[in-house]
């Protein structure tokens, strides 16, 4: 469950992160990982603009592709308006090894 997506939601927005495949690519210093048949799918909570209280509505948001992601980079994965407000909702992903220090902001 998440929470704290869009102003006043009572209700928790949930999600489901998925991948067909990974693989993981070496490279000279840094390798990178791919992901095949990656999906996000996220039923979203929110509240009209301009109310601050009423029935939850709910928006479902999916993004779906195949994916090569740097070792400590970050990739925007996609980005999607939220409800009826001028916010968006961006996933980004970063790729960490286990066991390495996380990388700098």
């Amino acid at each position: 469950n998440v929470s704290g997506l869009s102003d006043g939601a009572t209700q928790p927005s949930t999600y489901e992160l998925t991948h067909r495949m990974a693989r993981y690519e070496p490279g000279a210093k840094l390798g990178s990982v791919t992901l095949y048949g990656f999906q996000f799918k996220m039923k979203l909570a929110y509240l009209p603009a301009g109310q601050t209280a009423g029935p939850t509505q709910w928006q479902d948001v999916t993004f779906q592709t195949d994916l090569n992601i740097p070792e400590g980079q970050s990739v925007v994965v996609g980005k999607s308006k939220i409800g009826t407000e001028d916010k968006s909702l961006v996933l980004v992903l970063q790729v960490r090894m286990a066991g390495q220090p996380a990388a700098a902001p």
